[in-house]
C-alpha cells in the first residue's frame, strides 16, 4: 500500500500519547513474571478475549490510543484505504483494530473508554 503523506490530504493522523502495547504470549504467567522481575512492568490487568489470534505467534501485536472523535479518526484511516480489521465493545467503550500492518508492521487499535469492566485477574496479587 502507498499512502503519500502530505498536509492538504490531513496526514498525518493525530491519536495522541500510546497507552497501550498488545503482546502475544505462549506462556502468561512467565511473561507477567519476568517483564515484573526484571523491569518491574506491571501490575498486569488480565483480560480474556475472543476468538484467540494464533496465526501469527509471539510478538508485539498492536499499540493503542484513546480518541475522543473516533467517528472522524475512522473515517480518515478509510479516506486513506485502511479498514478495521475487528471492532467490538469493552464495558460502556468501544475499540477498533486497523488493517495497519502492511504500513506500519503492526497492527494499530483506537478505543473510546467510558468504564472498564474488572478484570479477569491481577499480577502481582495485590
Amino acid at each position: 500500500m502507498d499512502i503519500h503523506f502530505d498536509a492538504a490530504g490531513g496526514l498525518p493522523i493525530r491519536l495522541g500519547d500510546v497507552l497501550q502495547t498488545g503482546l502475544v504470549v505462549t506462556d502468561l504467567q512467565r511473561s507477567m513474571e519476568a517483564y515484573w522481575k526484571l523491569l518491574g512492568i506491571g501490575p498486569w490487568k488480565i483480560y480474556t478475549y475472543a476468538p484467540p489470534m494464533q496465526a501469527r505467534g509471539e510478538g508485539l501485536h498492536h499499540i493503542q490510543s484513546r480518541v475522543e472523535n473516533i467517528e472522524e479518526v475512522l473515517a480518515a484511516f478509510e479516506r486513506l484505504g485502511i479498514g478495521v480489521l475487528m471492532s467490538g465493545k469493552f464495558g460502556e467503550g468501544e475499540f477498533y483494530y486497523l488493517d495497519t500492518e502492511p504500513i506500519l508492521g503492526v497492527v494499530y487499535e483506537i478505543f473510546r473508554r467510558k468504564s472498564r469492566p474488572a478484570p479477569d485477574g491481577v499480577y502481582p496479587p495485590e
